[in-house]
């Protein structure tokens, strides 16, 4: 081997030297391939599994009900007063529930409440997903009567 082909770089141009380095890339590439086989088929396995159902996150009340204002021994029916929930799931897509695929939590109108806090939870879902919060209120069926005293 003369000096001159060792330190020119064996005669290769650039054009051969990338198209070189294109077929090593290559090679190590396929090999890498075929070595993590095994590794490559349990990870394609884990994360296709399609027996994986999505699980609910949380609650949203998209449409709280109307009135919100409720008597002592009332007893409303959530949807007939427009209450919509909906639920995002874990994949990232949510949709509108129906009233069977929730429970509606905290409410008491044996008693006056100014501001009665009401739990949605997820029916069969997640029991860690996030409830949805609304407020009510129930009055009192005594009136408060104030004495107004006349400007003279």
């Amino acid at each position: 081997m003369n000096k001159r082909s060792v330190k020119g770089g064996g005669g290769l141009t650039k054009t051969k030297k990338t198209a070189l380095i294109a077929a090593l890339c290559v090679i190590f590439l396929t090999q890498c391939e075929v070595w993590n086989k095994p590794l490559i088929e349990e990870l394609e396995k884990t994360s296709s599994d399609e027996d994986v159902q999505p699980q609910i996150e949380r609650l949203i009340i998209e449409s709280p009900p109307w009135p919100n204002t409720f008597n002592i021994g009332d007893d409303p029916k959530w949807e007939e007063l427009g209450l919509r929930v909906s639920a995002v799931y874990t994949s990232g897509e949510w949709r509108q529930l129906n009233a069977s695929d929730y429970d509606v939590t905290g409410f008491d109108s044996t008693a006056a409440a100014p501001r009665q806090p009401i739990k949605i939870l997820p029916k069969n879902g997640n029991e860690n997903a996030k409830a949805a919060i609304f407020y009510i209120t129930i009055l009192s069926d005594e009136l408060d009567y104030y004495s107004i005293e006349p400007y003279i």
